[in-house]
This record gives C-alpha cells, sequence and structure tokens, in this order.
C-alpha cells in the first residue's frame, strides 16, 4: 500500500496537469485579488457591504462579491480567502484536475498493469482518494499563499493576516468540503471510465447550476407535505462550501463537518465496490 501511494504521489508531481494546475492556481490568486482591488478603487458607492452582495454569490456562474468597508479599512487576509474559496472559484480546479490525473493512468494502463499484484483493488481507490487530498490541500494552501502575497503587494500595509484561528477554521472547513467534492468526481470518473462526464457535472454544480435542481426537488418535497423550512440544498457539498465563515454556529458547524465526512465515505466505498467487481481495461 505504502508503495502505491508513493507512486500515485510520484505520477502526480511528474504530471503536466499538476504544474499547470499551479500555474493556474498561482495566476487566479493574483487575478482576484487584483480585481477586488480594482474594484475597490473604482467603488462610487462605499456604504455598500458585504451583505448587499448576497444575491451575486447565488446567481449562476462564479462571481467574486466585494466587502466595501475595507475601501478605507484594513483587509483582512482570512476573509478575502473565505470570499473566494466560498465562490466556489477554487472547487472548479479542484473538479478538473483531480479527474484528469485519475482518468490518466487509465489511458496509460497503469491501472492494468498493477492490479493483479495487490491484494485487494480496493487499495487502488485509497492510493487515489490520498493522491486527491494531497492535491486539493495543494490548490488551497498555494492560494491562500500566493493571495497573501498579492494583497501585500496591491494594499501593503492595510492587508493584514486576520486572527489565525479564523484563518485556519476557514481552511480546514473549505478543506473537508472542496475533498469530499473530490472524492465525488473521483468517484464518477471511476463509475463511468471517464474525465469529461465528471469534469462537466463538477463544474455545473461548481457554477451554481445545481441549486436549479434542488429548487425543483424543494418543491416536490413541500407538495409532498415535507415542512417548507426543509431546504435540500442544505445539505449538499457546494451548498455548503457558500456557508463557511469564522465563527459559526455549532448546528451550522456540526452540518457542515457531517456533510463533508458523508459524501466522502459514500464515495469511497461505492468507488471500492466498482473497481473491485469491474473487469480492469
Amino acid at each position: 500500500m505504502t508503495n502505491l501511494i508513493k507512486m500515485d504521489l510520484h505520477r502526480l508531481v511528474r504530471s503536466v496537469s499538476f504544474w499547470v494546475m499551479l500555474v493556474t492556481v498561482i495566476g487566479l490568486a493574483f487575478f482576484s485579488t487584483g480585481m477586488t482591488k480594482y474594484d475597490l478603487d473604482t467603488s462610487t458607492e462605499p456604504s455598500l457591504s458585504l451583505e448587499a452582495d448576497a444575491d451575486v454569490q447565488i446567481s449562476l456562474g462564479i462571481s467574486v462579491p466585494t466587502n466595501y468597508e475595507w475601501i478605507d479599512g484594513e483587509i483582512p487576509c482570512s476573509e478575502l480567502v473565505n470570499i473566494n474559496f466560498a465562490s466556489r472559484l477554487m472547487l472548479i480546479l479542484c473538479v478538473i484536475f483531480i479527474p484528469l490525473f485519475v482518468n490518466g493512468e487509465s489511458k496509460h494502463g497503469f491501472i492494468k498493469n498493477i492490479a493483479g499484484q495487490l491484494s485487494s483493488r480496493g487499495l487502488l481507490i485509497l492510493s487515489k482518494l490520498i493522491a486527491a487530498a494531497v492535491q486539493v490541500f495543494i490548490i488551497l494552501a498555494v492560494y491562500v499563499v500566493f493571495t497573501a502575497v498579492a494583497g501585500r503587494i496591491w494594499w501593503g500595509e492595510r492587508f493584514v493576516p486576520g486572527p489565525m484561528t479564523d484563518l485556519l477554521e476557514i481552511f480546514g472547513l473549505h478543506y473537508l468540503l472542496h475533498f469530499a467534492f473530490g472524492a465525488v468526481v473521483l468517484m464518477l470518473t471511476i463509475l463511468f471510465r471517464s474525465s469529461a462526464l465528471s469534469m462537466t457535472f463538477g463544474i455545473l454544480c461548481s457554477s451554481g447550476f445545481s441549486a436549479l435542481a434542488y429548487n425543483v426537488i424543494n418543491i416536490a418535497l413541500h407538495s409532498a407535505g415535507v415542512s417548507k423550512k426543509f431546504d435540500f440544498g442544505r445539505y449538499m457539498i457546494e451548498s455548503n462550501i457558500g456557508c463557511v465563515t469564522s465563527g459559526l454556529e455549532q448546528n451550522d458547524l456540526l452540518r457542515i463537518i457531517i456533510v463533508g465526512a458523508a459524501f466522502t465515505a459514500v464515495s469511497v466505498v461505492i468507488s471500492m465496490t466498482v473497481i473491485q467487481k469491474r473487469d480492469i481495461r
């Protein structure tokens, strides 16, 4: 198992997609931070607050709202990072580069060459899951680092780290949810032997199109007698990514942790079952 993990990690860092991923993350960190600075510099409505942009967050597509309280005040890195993570900007990268890595080995016959040497094919999934966990961590961590660098360049002393506990809490929750969604697209890639399908699904969810389906489900459930307070979307990964903030109430924090853990566990079980029963091509 250890050798299998080492092989997967070696393939990960040696792949072209991994380095493309790094360059893309760094570029997005500078671009997104630069656009926030441009928005603040050109704003003529300093009275607007982050809450006034809430509608933007539930619209289709990817958008990063701006906190107009930053026009004259300090800009905490923890808040800026959370706004960007909550926009699902990094989720897009997770759902693109994880399937590329997982499906890439099938094209080169890597799985077929080693599957017969393993006591259980399920180990292949665990190895890939660890590689995906590393990918997600690198995506989020590199984005935080270069957002901090870009923020220091754009705003100088006005750009402050913010409470370290807030940053760690935000990073941990986003990591859990982004990794859980990575496990889902990994499962879809294994299940359908297609990176294109899992990418398409992931991009649509990341862009907010899944909210349309959740609204239809809510209408059907409410019509069937379920309480109108029930919101199906509250228990989906991408919806919870948009809810993460520092100082969450206990119920919200528990829901986010359960959603992340549950989707990860179910995805792993399905992936291991499929690859155990399927003929390896």
